[in-house]
């Protein structure tokens, strides 16, 4: 899991430092602005409204920064 901590302990601060430390999607991560049909067999973490930068159209796996 990308946070070993109890749900009400994850909060816009600790997702922050998912982007300031460049963490990427792998297995067990996953950043989403929308959804439409997911699973994941190997279990993980979905995390909603994080939009993922993209290269000539394309998800490089990390969260897009804003200027």
């Amino acid at each position: 899991m990308t946070f070993d901590l109890p749900l009400e302990q994850i909060n816009g601060a600790r997702l922050e430092t998912l982007r300031a430390d460049s963490v990427r999607e792998d297995r067990q991560l996953e950043f989403l602005s929308d959804v439409t049909s997911f699973a994941k067999a190997a279990g993980g973490d979905l995390i909603f409204g994080i939009r993922d930068r993209r290269e000539e159209g394309k998800s490089t796996g990390e969260i897009e920064t804003t200027h």
